[in-house]
């Protein structure tokens, strides 16, 4: 067996990778009826799960840019999903 055949056969990484896109897809291919895109959906999981936080503190829960987090927020409000909630500075929360 040659060392790329090795890799490819036993590279835990590689194919934690691969299941992962194989769930990605499944999960946008259902989500995709009500107009969801799968990091989205996540946000609203982990929106879902608690009080307010701030933007920034939920950026850092998700392993997010907060500007990524910011973008997908806005989606989220403008299709009705979220209300953004004010609280000392921006937040978000449930609709």
């Amino acid at each position: 067996m040659t060392d790329l055949e090795a890799i490819g056969k036993t590279c835990f990484a590689l194919h934690a990778r691969m299941t992962a896109r194989i769930l990605s897809r499944a999960y946008e291919a259902a989500l995709r009826p009500v107009g969801l895109k799968l990091p989205q959906f996540g946000i609203l999981g982990a929106i879902g799960h608690g009080a307010a936080i701030s933007e920034t503190a939920l950026a850092e829960k998700l392993g997010l840019e907060r500007t990524t987090l910011v973008r997908n927020l806005k989606v989220l409000t403008q299709n009705g999903w979220i209300e953004p909630v004010a609280a000392g500075g921006a937040a978000c929360g449930t609709g």
